[in-house]
């Protein structure tokens, strides 16, 4: 029964796993799934030099390790295995990225090998209280395939078995030797089929296999050389080898530990090797294939017909390849096929085993088009060819109909007509045949002016019309309100109004064709005057004349500097429409002026709803970055706020009732300055209550009563004289009989706890709230040095044992502590103090009820530390470098510390004879440690701490350098931009970029982890983009901040009373700014569009 409660209490200890005082523990198992004794697991096999003589087997015993490692793989801590069940505890002093492994023999496997964790004090395994487990699954089985020579065949392909299923595969090496991974009860060792290369052919065409073993095989030929693969007939032979076998002994040598060997017993097999009757097969080439290729320069032509000897046998895919099959050896004649494309013709001829098809080439391609006839002309002018690259000229003369087709060598080239008096137009043509045949090409003699025509509301300022041919301006006039672009030739034209202007149009670009006539004018009405207002964030705009009533109307206007259309020249009023509160919320404007009229926003709308069938009275708690206020609920369940953009971080909101309960309970909203409309809606039911009861009757109790899944759901009370408590309502109101705290779903989702000095308390089963009581005794319990007898401090002690009771408690000052109250029974004490050892390890103390138990615990230093100080140079100390001492000598043993505000440091748990070496190492956040001097201390730890290990370093700072990356597509690059970083509104640079740039840079950030901005907008009138604004973090070295840039246009609407007849349709240019999503990682941060 004593070893039954001891294993139980060491469980305990396993769970065991929380941190105080910044020291965490992190436990668990070393578990088999065969049974196995852990005080003897290290197996040496000893063997005579006969190799065919009985094996010695001895067990040496020694104990499993568990050992934490840092990411580089250096020693922090080894902690043995318990030899009765495997159980280990390692304490862990600093919070960072660990991992555990089992340090045991070769040939042990074990499942997982590593695990790797980062203790971060809250989501980490140790804190969370997990075992992180080690299971044994399985030992190596090595041995040799031996032909009776001692050594065997290489390549052979074997399989390990368990009642008929593969367990594990190898192939022998190099003397027959091969190596499984296997679990326990393996039954067969077998060989297994395989497929291997038996060589390569000699210059007659023979390969010779010696010594192949007899059975059934299929033997296939294969060659590929390049761009060349050889067809065999026939495909595949099968081949039987018969021989007369012999029986040999298969020995294996087993050199790690079994639980089937038995001590002095040869474990051994019996196998067949087989001595070949000699058997002959052939092949014959029945044919090849080879690849191709149909270029033009180096890039592929796609689409081509491949043809073969005047066929096509095959067509080139997107790159321009193609594959030839069934060749034989002789000459071939190859070309390509392909509309208005000429193709070179490529003789070669195929010889084995080298094979080559040279490359079919495109060496022309058609120019194609028409050429008008003058009235007083017979034929057509002449056109003229000429190569850009070089002098050459062609003459191409058009047919009785005008058209033409020249076929040209691969090229640009400029076309023009060879009558420089002729009408013509164009003068010229630039075109391009280095991919590719022209087609289409027009010359004709029409030519004609296109008028343009502007309606102003008033007189008509100065304005610029351009005229453009695809993305070409091909002209530009100045003017009023007619412009004229004379003599321009037949072709689909676009006009547009250039910006500079004040005025507001129903279009601002027109399109205009010009066929064989004049074409009818283009005419350009204004509907309103522009005026420019600036928004930190998108509103709607409600504007009405201060004098004229009847004019008004809306807009939508986005963050930014944008612009208005209003109908008339005056005074207006306009009042901002949002979910957010600006500063001012309403101004009045004058059409007239330049002036940018600026509002702010204040604040943001967060909105919600409670659904409810059964209730009223519900109140909505709001805790955030501003503080936390009640919001009331309307009688329809809806309800909102306003949350100041200066808040930051979530917004918790947290629906309250004395009788209901709420699905979700809270709800957390991350606030990034915009307004959430029906952001959550809570679903509203009534709760049930608890009434329990103590016996034997204990009053003052303080009961808690958690849920098991939902830890926003506690309740509280305290039991009355007669032992009895109630769970009722959301406070705890004291009546003559109960208390009442609540409500719950279902009474079984809740756990009931109850503390009390002196007693400990069990819930019935079966009986939720029902609760029995046990008065209890006291623990005193006594840490000190087992040389000095002197108190020891900052001991972590852990104690499992009774009824699931467990606690980790720090040990101050006095050495001593007391656990008051504990129920009867065997308890375990295990103290924890970094460079102490306690033996035993584990002690057990039998405490009895109402009886004052006392321990000592006694423990020894068997590591030491060093201490020092980093300062810079001035003396100022240098706070929060990391200074790490590590041996390489020692199993790679490391400790570190951080140092601390007057730059002192202490590096415990250096173990005595062990060299190391001393220095600063780098930031968890990848930051470079500072230069300093010395630059390391090399040192030979005794059985005494170290003192004076200071060192100077140079001044740095810990700071951020931002790059900003602009991708701008497929939208031309503006002339300038502007290019904005600001922290809580406050600007910290601005900085007009000029094309081509499209990265900007800012250096020396601070690296204090607060949230910037970074603003990208036009630097000139009117917008060409939206601004765009996206948010980053100066919590590492360097940050990438990328903001795609696109263009974009809204209009909005007039609002005019019917009975005015100044009504005029008017369409705002607006700029529409988004805010991004951010996808952050180390280093780097990414905007998705």
């Amino acid at each position: 029964l004593g070893q039954i409660a001891a294993m139980k209490a060491i469980l305990c200890f396993a769970l065991l796993a929380t941190a105080t005082a910044d020291i965490y523990s992190c436990g668990g198992f070393v578990k088999s799934s065969v049974p196995i004794d852990y005080s003897k697991i290290q197996v040496k096999t000893e063997f005579s030099e006969q190799i065919h003589s009985k094996a010695r087997v001895v067990l040496v015993p020694v104990l499993f390790k568990v050992k934490l490692l840092t990411p580089e793989g250096h020693l922090k801590h080894e902690e043995e295995c318990n030899p009765q069940n495997g159980y280990y505890m390692i304490p862990v002093y600093n919070k960072g990225q660990y991992s555990l492994k089992v340090a045991a023999p070769e040939g042990w496997f074990f499942e997982p090998e590593t695990v790797d964790f980062k203790l971060d004090g809250v989501n980490d395994p140790c804190t969370k209280n997990e075992d992180i487990n080690f299971s044994l699954t399985g030992f190596s089985i090595s041995g040799v395939v031996n032909g009776g020579s001692g050594t065997g065949p290489a390549g052979l392909y074997l399989s390990l078995k368990r009642d008929g299923k593969v367990v594990d595969t190898a192939v022998t090496t190099e003397g027959g030797k091969y190596s499984f991974k296997a679990v326990a009860e393996v039954k067969d060792v077998k060989s297994a089929k395989f497929s291997c290369s038996i060589g390569a052919t000699s210059a007659d065409g023979r390969v010779v296999v010696p010594c192949l073993p007899s059975g059934e095989y299929f033997v296939k030929a294969e060659f590929k050389d390049g761009e060349t693969e050889f067809q065999f007939s026939p495909a595949v032979q099968k081949l039987i080898v018969k021989d007369q076998a012999t029986k040999v002994r298969l020995v294996l040598f087993l050199f790690s530990y079994h639980r089937s060997l038995k001590k002095g017993e040869l474990f051994q097999r019996d196998f067949f090797i087989s001595y070949y009757l000699p058997v002959k097969v052939s092949f014959s080439v029945s044919g090849f294939s080879a690849r191709g290729r149909v270029v033009v320069g180096s890039k592929g032509i796609s689409g081509a017909d491949v043809i073969v000897q005047g066929k096509k046998v095959a067509e080139t895919d997107s790159n321009g390849y193609y594959t030839l099959q069934a060749l034989t050896e002789g000459p071939i004649e190859i070309t390509a096929r392909a509309p208005h494309t000429k193709f070179s013709t490529e003789k070669s001829t195929l010889v084995l085993p080298k094979v080559s098809v040279k490359d079919v080439k495109a060496e022309g391609f058609d120019v194609c088009g028409s050429v008008e006839k003058a009235a007083s002309e017979a034929i057509a002018t002449t056109l003229i060819l000429k190569r850009v690259d070089t002098t050459e000229t062609v003459s191409v003369r058009p047919g009785a109909d005008g058209k033409f087709c020249r076929m040209m060598t691969p090229a640009k080239y400029t076309i023009s007509p060879a009558d420089a008096s002729s009408t013509l137009t164009p003068r010229s043509l630039d075109i391009d045949l280095t991919t590719s045949p022209v087609h289409d090409l027009r010359f004709t003699h029409f030519k004609t002016d296109a008028v343009v025509l502007v309606t102003c509301i008033g007189t008509c300022e100065t304005l610029s019309i351009s005229l453009l041919h695809g993305d070409n301006v091909v002209d530009s006039v100045r003017g009023k309100d007619e412009f004229v672009f004379k003599s321009i030739g037949p072709g689909s034209y676009r006009v547009r109004i250039d910006a500079g202007d004040r005025g507001c149009w129903e279009q601002r670009e027109l399109p205009l064709v010009v066929e064989k006539v004049r074409p009818q004018p283009v005419h350009f009405v204004q509907s309103g005057f522009a005026t420019n207002i600036k928004l930190s964030h998108p509103a709607q705009l409600k504007w009405s004349h201060s004098d004229k009533k009847q004019l008004r109307g809306d807009v939508s206007a986005p963050a930014g500097l944008s612009s208005i259309c209003v109908p008339v020249q005056g005074r207006y009023n306009v009042q901002l429409i949002s979910c957010m509160n600006f500063e001012p919320q309403q101004f009045d404007i004058n059409v007239a002026s330049d002036q940018v009229y600026e509002s702010k926003a204040l604040d943001a709308r967060i909105s919600g709803a409670i659904k409810s069938t059964d209730g009223s009275g519900f109140i909505v708690k709001v805790k955030s970055g501003a503080g936390e206020r009640d919001v009331s609920v309307a009688a329809n369940g809806q309800f909102f706020f306003h949350e100041p953009l200066t808040s930051s971080g979530d917004v918790i909101i947290t629906p309250q009732s004395a009788t209901h309960l709420f699905d979700p309970s809270s709800f957390a909203l991350r606030f990034r300055g915009d307004c959430a409309e029906n952001a959550v809606t809570f679903a509203a039911v009534k709760g049930i209550f608890i009434d329990g009861s103590i016996t034997p009757v204990v009053s003052g109790v303080k009961i808690t009563a958690k849920h098991k899944q939902d830890v926003s759901v506690h309740f509280e009370t305290v039991s009355d004289s007669k032992g009895k408590y109630r769970f009722y309502g959301i406070f705890s109101t004291l009546t003559p009989n109960s208390f009442r705290i609540g409500p719950v779903r279902r009474a079984e989702d809740m756990k009931i706890i109850a503390e009390l000095d002196g007693y400990s308390f069990a819930e019935k089963p079966g009986h939720v709230g029902q609760l029995i009581s046990t008065k209890l005794s006291k623990l005193t319990v006594v840490v000190s040095d087992k040389e000095t007898s002197e108190r020891l401090e900052d001991v972590l002690l852990s104690i499992v044992g009774g009824k699931d009771y467990r606690s980790n408690s720090m040990i101050e000052n006095s050495g001593e502590i007391n656990f008051v109250g504990l129920a009867p029974g065997d308890y375990f004490l295990r103290a924890i103090l970094q460079e102490y050892k306690f033996e035993p390890s584990t002690t057990t103390i039998t405490v009895k009820e109402g009886q004052h138990e006392h321990v000592e615990l006694r423990g020894k230093r068997v590591a030491f530390s060093v201490f020092g100080r980093v300062r810079e140079m001035s003396g100022t100390s240098v706070v929060g470098v990391v200074v790490e001492a590590l041996s390489e000598h020692c199993d790679q043993h490391q400790s570190e510390a951080v140092t601390n505000q007057d730059g002192t440091y202490r590096i415990r748990a250096l173990k005595p004879d062990c060299h190391y070496r001393v220095s600063l190492k780098a930031g968890p956040d990848g930051s470079a440690a500072p230069h300093c001097f010395p630059a390391q201390f090399d040192v030979r730890m005794t059985a005494e701490d170290l003192k004076g290990l200071d060192m100077v370093a140079a001044p740095y700072d810990l700071s951020t350098d931002l790059a900003v990356e602009m991708e701008f597509g497929t939208m031309p690059l503006p002339q300038t931009y502007r290019v904005s970083v600001q922290r809580e509104g406050e600007t910290i640079s601005q900085s007009v970029v000029h094309a081509p740039v499209t990265v900007f840079y800012l250096n020396n950030l601070p690296r204090d982890g607060k949230e910037y901005s970074v603003r990208v907008e036009p630097d000139r009138q009117p917008q060409t983009f939206p601004a765009k604004t996206v948010f980053f973090t100066t919590d590492a070295p360097v940050r990438v901040v990328r903001i795609p840039i696109t263009s974009s246009k809204r209009s909005g609407e007039i609002e005019i009373s019917a009975g005015s007849l100044l009504a005029l349709p008017f369409f705002g240019i607006l700029a529409l700014i988004f805010f991004n999503q951010v996808s952050f990682s180390y280093g780097s941060l990414e905007v998705e569009p």
